[in-house]
C-alpha cells in the first residue's frame, strides 16, 4: 500500500467515490448514496487549499482522507476518513491518519479536530 495525493484521473476518482459510498452504506445510510454524491464530496475536498490523500493497492483506491483548514490554517478538520469495507481493520485508516498528520505538520498547523 502507498499513500499519495488523490490522483485526478477519472478512473481513480470513480474508485474513490465508490469507496465512500460503500464505506458509509451500513453505518450511515443516506450519506453519499450515489456515485455523483461521492464525486461531489471528492471534488469539494480536492480544492487547492485542502488536503486529499489516497491509499492505493495495485493502483486501486482503497481508502482516502480529507482535511479542511480552519483558523488561518492553524487547525485542520479531518473530513472524511474512508476505507473500503474489504480493507477495514487492516491498518489502512491508521496509515491515512498518520500521513494526514504529517501533511498538517508540514503546513505548520498544531491541531487536528474531528467533527461528528
Amino acid at each position: 500500500m502507498h499513500i499519495i495525493d488523490m490522483p485526478t484521473d477519472e478512473v481513480h476518482l470513480q474508485q474513490a467515490a465508490e469507496t465512500i459510498m460503500l464505506a458509509f452504506a451500513e453505518n450511515w445510510p443516506g450519506a453519499w448514496d450515489t456515485l455523483e454524491e461521492g464525486l461531489q464530496e471528492l471534488r469539494e475536498m480536492m480544492v487547492e487549499e485542502r488536503i486529499c490523500l489516497a491509499a492505493l493497492i495495485d493502483e486501486r483506491v482503497i481508502g482516502w482522507i480529507g482535511g479542511i483548514p480552519e483558523y488561518d490554517g492553524n487547525v485542520w478538520e479531518l473530513h472524511p476518513l474512508v476505507v473500503h469495507p474489504d480493507y477495514q481493520g487492516q491498518g489502512v485508516g491508521c496509515a491515512l491518519v498518520q500521513a494526514f498528520e504529517q501533511r498538517v505538520a508540514e503546513k505548520g498547523a498544531v491541531t487536528i479536530m474531528l467533527g461528528s
